[in-house]
């Protein structure tokens, strides 16, 4: 829900300030994080990791909310990527209906291990090893997903830059 509601307010911002440019721009970070997920590389300029949610923040209902957009917007945490930013880039120019879809689309995605482990509700599960098998083993191969899903966005985001040049003039 924190990266619809975050994707739906950037939409906002891009409407008010009619920032289309970032259209081409989105196209372009797409396209550089196609080249990051290639390179096999594991860290960009800018990115968080190894940093913590700060533990005073995180008690209550207050902390819960803090501690869900921390990890539902999918920015600030160790799994976050050029493809996440390029995705934030793309909320600015696309629009309401589609930012705030893209939002919700990639919220659910960040909760599908989570949504997994339902049914493993009241069983012994190691979450050390889930989580060094989602951080190191299945990291990898999730690497050609990444590179599939940049390209992806950088064809959309470059078709709808290319519908709004023509249909400007």
């Amino acid at each position: 829900m924190a990266s619809g509601v975050l994707c739906t307010i950037l939409a906002l911002l891009g409407e008010a300030f009619s920032a289309k440019f970032a259209l081409p721009l989105a196209a372009a970070m797409y396209a550089a994080a196609g080249i990051w997920h290639a390179s096999a590389r594991t860290g960009f300029p800018r990115d968080r990791r190894g940093i913590q949610a700060n533990r005073q923040l995180v008690r209550g209902l207050a902390g819960r909310a803090y501690f869900g957009a921390l990890l539902g917007t999918g920015i600030l945490t160790e799994m976050s990527t050029p493809l996440v930013w390029s995705g934030l880039i793309y909320s600015v120019a696309a629009g309401l209906p589609a930012a705030a879809l893209y939002g919700m689309g990639f919220g659910f995605g960040r909760s599908a291990p989570a949504l997994a482990a339902i049914p493993a509700h009241k069983r012994p599960v190691d979450y050390g090893a889930v989580a060094v098998s989602v951080l190191w083993v299945i990291r990898r191969p999730l690497r050609y997903v990444g590179i599939v899903a940049a390209a992806a966005g950088a064809f959309v985001a470059l078709a709808l830059a290319v519908q709004m040049l023509r249909s400007s003039h």
